[in-house]
């Protein structure tokens, strides 16, 4: 097995139908200072053609590091070869200096002694993706560690509140094992922040210049100069703004700005809570646990049923 070197928070996942396109923007956000890549083979029309982008790229950035993915169709990739054919590729892309991949766990579960052999060559990162939901993460992950791997991705999709929670929690519950964990979507943005903070190895962003490969990501340049992922300790204190929509509020950059210039280990996040998901946001706020949080449209006045204490004046207002 290759060395066990720290991967830097954040990797960019770079997603292209053509492989100029993808090394454009792969050197742009080099230029930018990243240093840490997915490929996304699969959206190439011949994933070949990432392979070669991969040795082209390393042969002039030495300093970075390359991990590659050729999800398939039937994974919500884009590849429609087979297992077979996949692991080829992805072989070829290690030759290539690729230093780690993605396999997952539909693919891996096929796969037997040829994953070991992945292994002794690159870091394998076994993925497992769910496009409606969160389901039960426990049975999710006692099946993916049958499969023997470096690391294990557990990604959702966030549809209440506490299923960010149920997300998160699992790197603290299994802090020996190297972990990715995210919820897609913009209820599931909070994990995005968080991860690394709760013990994930690091979470992905979107390029600057162009849309990302999952609902809910954004720049690497966000994450790092407004909410500080590199920087969120295990015993940060979490803030939040709860709304719908919440996208527009201004809360977050107001907030981080302010505790980046007191030097507070804090960060300020935004919750998307829809109306009907009011008490399960409170689920989310115990657990994590929030120290404080702003209210806005539309839950000023529903809020009040799940506070201790209402000032008078607040009441009349």
């Amino acid at each position: 097995m290759p060395p066990r070197t720290p991967f830097p928070r954040i990797c960019i996942a770079l997603g292209f139908p053509d492989a100029e396109t993808l090394l454009a923007h792969a050197r742009s956000e080099y230029d930018d200072g990243e240093r840490f890549f997915e490929f996304r083979l699969d959206y190439l029309p011949k994933p070949e053609q990432g392979v070669a982008a991969i040795r082209k790229f390393l042969a002039r950035h030495t300093d970075c590091t390359i991990m590659a993915t050729c999800r398939r169709h039937q994974n919500m990739g884009r590849f429609n070869g087979s297992v077979e054919e996949q692991l080829r590729i992805l072989e070829a892309a290690m030759a290539a200096g690729a230093k780690a991949v993605d396999v997952e766990i539909e693919s891996a579960e096929d796969c037997g002694p040829r994953l070991e052999a992945l292994r002794s060559h690159a870091y394998v990162l076994l993925s497992y993706h769910n496009y409606g939901g969160t389901p039960p993460i426990d049975a999710v992950l006692r099946r993916m560690q049958r499969v023997p791997a470096d690391g294990y991705k557990i990604v959702t999709t966030a549809k209440k509140p506490s299923d960010n929670f149920r997300v998160l929690e699992i790197a603290r519950s299994c802090p020996k094992l190297d972990t990715v964990l995210l919820a897609m979507g913009e209820t599931g943005f909070p994990t995005r922040v968080l991860s690394p903070g709760f013990g994930g190895i690091f979470t992905y962003a979107a390029p600057i210049a162009a849309a990302g490969t999952a609902a809910g990501q954004v720049s690497a340049r966000l994450l790092r100069n407004l909410y500080r992922v590199e920087k969120i300790s295990r015993g940060a204190k979490i803030y939040g703004v709860i709304a719908d929509p919440v996208r527009q509020s201004i809360s977050p950059a107001v907030h981080n700005r302010a505790f980046q210039a007191r030097r507070c280990d804090a960060v300020y996040l935004p919750f998307l809570v829809h109306p009907v998901q009011l008490k399960d946001f409170f689920v989310l706020a115990e657990k994590l646990p929030l120290a404080g949080f702003s209210v806005t449209i539309p839950h000023k006045q529903k809020i009040i049923r799940y506070l201790d204490v209402v000032e008078p004046l607040a009441r009349r207002i």
